[in-house]
């Protein structure tokens, strides 16, 4: 029975698609991090999983997803202390506790640097968002809203460029799936 349970409640925490943390897990964590002070939030969402999934399938969303995570966990494997999960289709959120706006300007240019490929093929498009709190005046959520503000400002300078390139060359490699 207790061996169930265990399995029951990885399960409930767990996304099988990446290997990560899931939204269920980061919601029952959440409030153990309000109001710390040097917590850093990074918010990430990928650029184009519709698109991928409409003109090259499934299949290419799916490696999206999880070459997108495995690429988070090589950054972050140097971080101590971190929470990390997939918290909807193709967004993410990594809290990261006792740090300095530096280290999280890091892993965004890491995980930026890793996702680039000039084969567009290899490419991952992530749109990424960093909030800090030096002194523990923000609660979680204030945190968690700035981080996806300027997540979503990256986003809609990136996002329908990335989606242009994958039509075109869905097309040039005449892979259209729809």
């Amino acid at each position: 029975v207790f061996k169930l349970l265990r399995e029951l409640n990885q399960l409930s925490n767990y996304d099988m698609m990446t290997g990560l943390n899931n939204r269920n897990y980061m919601e029952n964590k959440l409030d153990s991090y309000n109001n710390q002070k040097n917590l850093g939030i990074v918010s990430l969402d990928l650029n184009g999983l519709k698109v991928n999934n409409d003109y090259l399938g499934h299949e290419r969303g799916d490696y999206l997803l999880k070459t997108l995570a495995s690429h988070m966990k090589d950054v972050l494997q140097k971080i101590d202390k971190k929470d990390l999960a997939r918290i909807g289709g193709d967004e993410f959120l990594i809290i990261v506790p006792s740090t300095s706006r530096e280290v999280l300007e890091k892993v965004k240019n890491d995980i930026l640097s890793v996702c680039y490929d000039e084969d567009l093929a290899k490419r991952i498009s992530v749109s990424i968002g960093l909030s800090f709190d030096p002194e523990g005046q923000k609660n979680i959520y204030e945190l968690i809203q700035n981080a996806d503000a300027d997540m979503y400002a990256m986003k809609n300078q990136t996002s329908a460029a990335y989606s242009k390139e994958i039509v075109a060359y869905a097309k040039k490699v005449d892979q259209f799936i729809r």
